[in-house]
């Protein structure tokens, strides 16, 4: 099946390499996305092991969508019952791009109507409760062909789990790990970040320095699906987890704002890297 990790613009060559370090098949970078072919047990492996990725979409299929039948009908002849059971919830959203189907909502409306008359027909009801876990459907429409996905994340990669609060000008982890990879930093060296605000960049440093994948205490939207074995999370935490350095890391952390170090200490004992790092008000 083929993955797509949607990621910033800037951010796509960093985005690739680490899905070739996962060894991950046919990595193909475009403007805002990296492509690749997988598993559903590297659909974990990737939303485990991403530090710059927004999230991991599963690729469902691709059509010309030039007006709404053909949305409908492209929409309708995917195998939606494979992946999404009698009773999942499945939101839509999306985006369009250069195409004659511009306005959004519309087409939103188009996959929801599709998507639910092939569900209904396939489960024999008329109308589905949606009481169950979510398959976040997401669709992009880029000159005229349709492409549609599952989100198998949930919340962005971004969201480690480590950040309780933050002080007000946040830098999102996907980007400040994007920044410290940039500078080269492989835990050799000392690293400092002398207006570390909550503490984000020297925790991801941190995170890299230890080999420790940022995925590895939060949940994720197909942990609940019926068709992902919850053993292929377990190993894909356990390989993880294998590969973490243990050693001694100069990361320096510095900010003029006592609150701010007081955060970023409480955030880096979240993140479990409070060993890797000095904070100080300076």
């Amino acid at each position: 099946m083929t993955l797509t990790v949607p990621c910033l613009f800037g951010l796509e060559s960093l985005v690739a390499d680490e899905m070739r370090r996962l060894d991950l098949k046919n990595v193909r970078a475009e403007n805002g996305r990296v492509h690749c072919e997988g598993t559903l047990a590297d659909i974990a492996r990737l939303n485990i092991n991403l530090r710059c990725g927004a999230r991991v979409l599963m690729e469902l299929g691709s059509f010309p969508a030039r007006d709404f039948e053909a949305l409908f009908q492209g929409v309708y002849a995917l195998p939606w019952e494979d992946y999404i059971p009698r009773d999942g919830e499945f939101p839509v959203k999306g985006y369009s791009l250069n195409s004659q189907l511009h306005s959004v909502p519309a087409c939103q409306s188009i996959v929801k109507k599709a998507s639910a008359k092939r569900l209904g027909e396939k489960y024999g009801v008329e109308t589905l409760p949606e009481s169950g876990s979510r398959y976040q459907i997401q669709f992009s429409i880029i000159k005229d062909v349709a492409t549609l996905y599952l989100d198998t994340s949930g919340e962005g990669l971004y969201k480690r789990g480590y950040r309780a609060k933050n002080m007000g000008a946040p830098l999102r982890e996907t980007l400040a790990a994007a920044l410290v990879t940039l500078s080269r930093y492989r835990g050799k060296d000392p690293f400092c970040d002398p207006f570390c605000g909550s503490g984000t960049i020297p925790i991801e440093a941190a995170l890299i320095a230890k080999n420790r994948a940022p995925g590895l205490d939060r949940s994720f939207a197909a942990q609940k699906w019926k068709n992902m074995d919850s053993k292929l999370w377990l190993e894909a935490g356990d390989e993880a987890m294998d590969k973490e350095f243990h050693g001694h890391y100069d990361i320096w952390g510095g900010d003029i704002d006592p609150a701010a170090v007081e955060l970023a200490r409480h955030n880096a004992e979240l993140a479990g890297v409070e060993d890797c790092i000095r904070f100080e008000v300076a």
